[in-house]
C-alpha cells in the first residue's frame, strides 16, 4: 500500500513538473534581406513559415542578438509591440496558420562581421 502511494504522489509530482517547465512553440521564420551590411541601419522582415498545427500565431518574440543598436520593432495593424533591451514583442493579434505575412524589425547591425541570430 505504501509503494502504490508513493509511485501515485511521484506521478502526480512528474505530472505537475511537466507542466510547469512546458515552453511556447518555436516558429520557423525567414528574414528578408537575409544579409545586412556592419554598421548599417536596415528593416529586417521576418515571415513566418506557419503556426503550429492549425493554431493561429498570436505572439512573436524575438531575442536580440549582441551588438545589434537603436532595435525597435515596425508598427504591425492590430498587435502591439513592445521593446527592451534584450527581447522585441509582436502581440495582441492574431494570423492564421497559413498566412505569410511578415513581422518587422529595424536595427543598426553590429560594426563587426558576423552572424546574427535573433
Amino acid at each position: 500500500m505504501r509503494t502504490t502511494r508513493r509511485t501515485a504522489i511521484a506521478a502526480l509530482i512528474g505530472s505537475g513538473a511537466l507542466v510547469f517547465t512546458a515552453s511556447a512553440a518555436a516558429a520557423h521564420v525567414e528574414p528578408d534581406p537575409t544579409s545586412v551590411k556592419p554598421g548599417k541601419a536596415v528593416t529586417v522582415a521576418f515571415t513566418p513559415e506557419h503556426g503550429c498545427e492549425d493554431s493561429p500565431i498570436i505572439e512573436m518574440r524575438f531575442r536580440v542578438p549582441k551588438g545589434a543598436k537603436d532595435v525597435s520593432p515596425v508598427d504591425k495593424d492590430g498587435w502591439t509591440t513592445r521593446s527592451t533591451a534584450r527581447t522585441v514583442t509582436f502581440a495582441g493579434g492574431s494570423m492564421p496558420s497559413d498566412d505569410t505575412d511578415a513581422f518587422s524589425i529595424s536595427f543598426t547591425a553590429p560594426k563587426t562581421k558576423g552572424v546574427l541570430t535573433w
